[in-house]
């Protein structure tokens, strides 16, 4: 229901979000099938490298929620 009503209301934000959330989706299965594939040449460096960016993503995407949810939580306040 949540989401019927971002989407109605405020198509950007729904929008916006749905393709963070792909283009995350995206690039973090491209590096684990960089990961997990013999068809690339991975060394150590590179593979903490992967996982400092993955973490990274992930991190973006949680700041979206917080900053999403505060404005939910303002505008209910008001």
């Amino acid at each position: 229901m949540y989401k019927k009503y971002v989407a109605k209301f405020f198509p950007r934000v729904h929008d916006s979000m749905s393709f963070l959330d792909k283009d995350i989706q995206n690039l973090q299965s491209n590096f684990t099938q960089i990961l997990t594939s013999d068809c690339h040449y991975t060394t150590s460096e590179i593979i903490n490298h992967i996982k400092l960016i993955n973490n990274a993503l992930d991190n973006i995407k949680l700041d979206y929620e917080f900053q999403r949810a505060s404005k939910n939580l303002a505008k209910q306040m008001q």
